[in-house]
């Protein structure tokens, strides 16, 4: 088919009206789910149940919140885990695979009920958000804390950066790992909520990611756990201590 002066008038004249509805999705798209706890598939239910009836029942110095990289605390970082954390009387209660959204909904479906209290809340949530929307991570990390200091008055909470990802400092979702990070820094008003951002112990002067601290360049290994720890271990005292 020919494409004659008039399929080029009628382009034009609807090329705006299409944009635009491109947009309004998008934006509708990036924002949907923003504060919306998540439910995740039922095997996950039995590690939720389990925990949910510990976090009621038993007070805990420190309390871990997250994703894989904090439940493989249970396996890759055990050793480091029952050296460093143990004595003070910690929980893992992460979750391979977790986005902001499950966690929310962790908060909001049992985490917090019950007499069991906690000093510590240490969280690291997010990095399995930024492929998608982080504006959606920003708001549901907002969301996760405000929950936390609603329902556990007492407790104080150390917010930690996105660890980096990929090997290269030019790595793109480290790039939108920062910018998350530096959202989610403001969050902090260092009398209940404290912000740490640990991911330089994990690198090299030239900012690569060093192998002998993860075996995907997402996961740690256990020197990674171990580096990942002694960056912990100081700010953990500190608030404990107050």
């Amino acid at each position: 088919m020919k494409i004659t002066r008039r399929h080029w008038l009628c382009f034009f004249a609807l090329f705006p009206l299409v944009l635009g509805t491109c947009l309004i999705g998008w934006r509708r798209l990036s924002t949907s789910g923003v504060g919306e706890p998540r439910r995740r598939v039922p095997q996950w239910e039995s590690r939720h149940n389990a925990l949910t009836q510990l976090l009621k029942t038993n007070s805990y110095g420190v309390v871990f919140f997250g994703d894989s990289i904090v439940q493989q605390w249970e396996s890759t970082g055990r050793k480091v885990w029952d050296e460093v954390f143990e004595p003070f009387n910690s929980l893992n209660a992460g979750f391979g695979g977790d986005h902001t959204a499950n966690l929310l909904w962790h908060l909001q479906n049992g985490f917090l009920e019950g007499q069991g209290e906690m000093k510590l809340a240490v969280v690291l949530i997010g990095t399995n958000d930024i492929r998608f929307f982080p504006k959606k991570a920003e708001e549901n990390i907002r969301m996760c804390l405000e929950e936390i200091l609603k329902r556990k008055p007492g407790v104080k909470i150390l917010l930690l950066g996105i660890l980096p990802r990929g090997e290269m400092p030019d790595n793109a979702l480290r790039k939108v790992n920062a910018g998350i990070n530096a959202a989610i820094a403001k969050f902090a008003d260092n009398q209940r909520v404290f912000y740490k951002d640990v991911g330089t112990v994990f690198l090299a002067p030239n900012g690569v990611l060093k192998k002998e601290f993860t075996e995907d360049f997402i996961h740690l290994t256990e020197a990674g756990y171990r580096a990942w720890a002694g960056a912990l271990l100081p700010d953990v005292r500190m608030l404990l201590s107050q």
